[in-house]
């Protein structure tokens, strides 16, 4: 065997590898972190312009969901989008908010923001802070952050 066949045989066996490692870990990341919280004296309608204000104000996309709205910041192609959405309704005295927050990516689908985890640690640590952000402009700046596997 010939230098050139041996190293193109053990390129193949360690790239094979890495890509199994890299299955294997990113598939722990899979997930959305959520924050559910109620916000007094504010109706539904006006914690989503706080919100769409917020996201305008960090240069996020934004775009209409159901019973809200979602910002987008980022690219599949470098770090993922980093994507915040923002539900609310009305309730007596105020409107519950829930916000989902999770990076999208190639694979997995969705990351959860869990400051923690390794995979991702940089764009999962801007897209919390980010998410907190939000929710100290909604009025909740100790909303607790549920980091769930999918």
């Amino acid at each position: 065997m010939g230098a050139l066949e041996a190293f193109l045989i053990g390129g193949l066996a360690g790239g094979g590898g890495a890509l199994v490692v890299f299955l294997v870990w990113a598939s722990t990341a899979k997930g959305r972190s959520l924050a559910i919280f109620h916000v007094t004296g504010r109706s539904s309608s006006q914690v989503l312009q706080t919100a769409q204000s917020y996201l305008v104000q960090n240069e996020m996309r934004i775009r209409s969901i159901d019973d809200g709205i979602a910002g987008e910041e980022g690219s599949e192609w470098a770090t993922g989008v980093r994507v915040l959405e923002v539900r609310a309704r009305d309730r007596e005295g105020g409107a519950d908010v829930r916000v989902d927050a999770y990076i999208r990516g190639f694979f997995p689908k969705e990351i959860s923001l869990d400051p923690s985890a390794f995979f991702g640690m940089v764009p999962r640590r801007k897209g919390l802070r980010l998410a907190q952000g939000l929710a100290v402009s909604l009025g909740a700046p100790g909303a607790p952050w549920q980091h769930r596997r999918g």
